[in-house]
């Protein structure tokens, strides 16, 4: 009885773990790391959160994907908040809702097992 206690108390504590997890990791996290990185200026860790894909190959930290971010902020704003998040596969659509008035869909996919935001879909 006892054992059974403790093992329904740990299988709690490993879902609670596997949820929370999950969660932090989802398409609309990143975003909203991504664009709080890159309203800083720190874009070591925007690249963290996202993904280019230059003659078959993928890339980060890509200074043609940068300026065409540093273009997007002032032309949007700050991230206000995220209006809805739908996941399809590999492949994930956040709507986000700007300072500026202006809602924008970013498109994610997912590499390596972590979501990214695509810089060719998103910021031609």
């Amino acid at each position: 009885m006892k054992n059974k206690k403790l093992l329904l108390a740990l299988l709690i504590v490993i879902v609670s773990l596997l949820t929370a997890c999950s969660a932090s990791d989802s398409p609309s996290a990143v975003v909203k790391k991504a664009f709080a990185a890159a309203e800083k200026g720190d874009w070591d860790t925007f690249d963290e959160y996202s993904i280019s894909s230059m003659d078959n190959r993928i890339e980060s930290k890509n200074s043609l994907a940068r300026d065409r971010i540093r273009a997007f902020i002032p032309n949007y704003g700050s991230l206000k908040n995220i209006i809805s998040e739908t996941i399809n596969g590999d492949e994930a659509t956040v709507k986000a809702s700007f300072k500026s008035g202006k809602d924008y869909d970013l498109k994610l996919i997912k590499h390596n097992g972590k979501w990214k935001i695509h810089y060719n879909i998103n910021f031609k």
